[in-house]
């Protein structure tokens, strides 16, 4: 049956002039190129940016990094929180963010806990604010406008740590007193790592 196939194509290219045998064959390349080039995007990637209006240097990954509700929220409640790391770096001076966003859609939940191996990430809450950073804007966007977002100044030992773990979690306490716990792997797994080795660590 694959004989009868290649015949069939053989024949079919026999039949056509050869301007039009080269034109046929510049297509079946291009689309062969493209499709490898689509499978060689990458899920997720690091990548380095200028903040224009700070003259910042600023890495962060594509996406960040998805967790899921542990514990059910409710039809109308979002079950996604985000955790991802950032670094700025103004002429040198350099420092590390942790950015995590959490479902609110009531208001009034506490600022998240990070936990690597069950453990508080060690991690100094901050305004989430771009100016009282210095930026013209966060690296990521808000995924909700439920989203409440929080900004942590890290060091070097708990960006390791982050890197290092299989799962990530954040715990967050909401104003009913209910204390919802989320977890996720990061995707690629390697996707920190590369984020360390891009920053040189």
């Amino acid at each position: 049956m694959g004989q009868g196939i290649i015949v069939a194509n053989t024949n079919l290219e026999g039949g056509i002039g050869p301007a039009r045998r080269r034109a046929v064959r510049a297509l079946a390349t291009a689309l062969a190129l493209l499709a490898a080039g689509c499978a060689a995007v990458p899920d997720n990637a690091v990548s380095e940016r200028l903040d224009e209006r700070t003259g910042t240097t600023l890495t962060s990954m594509r996406r960040p990094v998805e967790l899921v509700s542990t514990e059910p929220r409710g039809n109308n409640s979002d079950p996604f929180a985000y955790v991802a790391p950032f670094e700025t770096n103004r002429m040198g001076q350099r420092a590390l963010y942790l950015w995590v966003a959490v479902p609110d859609e009531r208001g009034g939940a506490a600022a998240p806990v990070v936990l690597v191996n069950g453990a508080p990430l060690p991690a100094r809450p901050l305004a989430a604010d771009a100016r009282g950073l210095g930026l013209g804007a966060l690296p990521y966007a808000a995924p909700a406008p439920w989203s409440s977002i929080g900004v942590f100044a890290i060091d070097e030992a708990a960006l390791r740590s982050l890197a290092a773990a299989g799962t990530i979690e954040t715990t967050v306490r909401y104003a009913d007193g209910r204390v919802i716990r989320f977890v996720g792997s990061p995707r690629p797994a390697d996707i920190l790592q590369q984020f360390l080795r891009t920053l040189g660590l």
